[in-house]
């Protein structure tokens, strides 16, 4: 009992200090290329919401039009690369700038700070969710706090927990996603169903890549339906249940669906798909296009931005995973009872196909 005191004690304490050196921190860091268009673009969505609510008798088309022809670049006294508003929200983004107009913050230099320790709260509710995504793997506080240190002291997610609003907010719903949907997989029920719904539809509408967690979390729920009849039998509804839930909440926390929802929604896809940005990059020694990057692009960057440690252990638990795999599939018997032996077992063949 005093152990467990104990460790729950030093679990507070560790996290109490991770949210203290944020709130110091979040003041030494700039505006970055995008962090201007992310602010018009949230304000933008956000001022669209409250014409919405405050003049009930127009239209949602309306009201957009009459957004689109205002300005709003002129409320942001700032370098930005473009007034146009993007087709796909951040629901979070206009979470801030709800709490920017609530708490009356004025001036620039305030609201971009402001935005930024916004910014390190979600990313610290990212790091609790990874905390208890670990915990419910391993049931080791030793482990749990290792890769919640190692994700926090990583310097490239470190720095952008403050300024990169999109990206860390997709981070951070992203582990949520996976944490409900490993429930939703592992015990379905309405609870479960309906956190993972909500997660999952604040992840897609922040990035349409979201469909990717999704798809993996309901793979497999379809593959334990294989194992066995009776989980079939009596959580079926359940997946019908989510995609109900899923559909008309992504509709709500996306406000440009409001108007027409089945249209919009898949010209926003299709628009959102399409969006190919040119940008000049250094890469050994050479300036190449952002659209022409060889194959071996992505693996040197993850490579050269991500701590040693982190790269060692993963390689080394990936040969580790892959033996233990390539065991099963040769013993798969015909109702494949042998995929997985466990939650544990399923979890991590969840992470590695994630």
């Amino acid at each position: 009992m005093k152990n467990l005191l104990y460790i729950r004690s030093l679990t507070i304490l560790i996290f109490v200090i991770i949210f203290l050196v944020g709130i110091n921190s979040f003041r030494d860091y700039g505006i970055y290329t995008d962090d201007s268009w992310r602010r018009i673009n949230d304000l933008f969505w956000y001022n669209y919401i409250k014409i919405s609510i405050l003049e009930p008798s127009l239209s949602f088309a309306n009201n957009l039009e009459i957004l689109l022809n205002k300005n709003i670049s002129n409320e942001i006294k700032t370098i930005t690369i473009s007034s146009s508003p993007s087709l796909q929200t951040a629901p979070l983004g206009i979470f801030c700038e709800f709490f920017i107009d609530f708490f009356n913050v004025e001036g620039n230099r305030n609201i971009f700070q402001f935005r930024h320790l916004f910014n390190f709260i979600i990313y610290f509710v990212g790091l609790c969710f990874f905390y208890k995504l670990i915990y419910k793997r391993y049931k080791s506080y030793l482990y749990s706090f290792s890769g919640t240190l190692f994700l926090f002291l990583t310097p490239r997610l470190f720095g952008e927990s403050f300024y990169n609003s999109q990206d860390i907010s997709f981070l951070t719903l992203t582990i949520i996603n996976i944490y409900t949907g490993i429930n939703f997989v592992r015990k379905p029920n309405f609870k479960h169903t309906f956190a993972f719904a909500i997660s999952s539809a604040l992840s897609f509408n922040t990035r349409i890549m979201a469909i990717i967690p999704i798809s993996v979390a309901l793979f497999f729920f379809f593959f334990k339906c294989l194992r066995s009849n009776l989980f079939f039998k009596n959580n079926l509804k359940f997946v019908l249940y989510f995609l109900i839930c899923i559909f008309f909440l992504i509709i709500i926390f996306w406000p440009f669906l409001w108007a027409n929802p089945i249209s919009n929604l898949l010209y926003a896809i299709s628009e959102i798909s399409s969006v190919r940005t040119e940008v000049i990059d250094l890469y050994f020694g050479k300036f190449i296009l952002s659209t022409t990057v060889p194959s071996h692009y992505y693996i040197v960057w993850i490579a050269i931005t991500s701590p040693l440690i982190i790269i060692s252990l993963f390689l080394f638990g990936s040969l580790f995973f892959l033996k233990r795999v390539f065991i099963r599939f040769s013993k798969l018997n015909n109702d494949l009872n042998d995929m997985w032996r466990g939650d544990n077992e399923m979890y991590d063949i969840y992470f590695f196909l994630f």
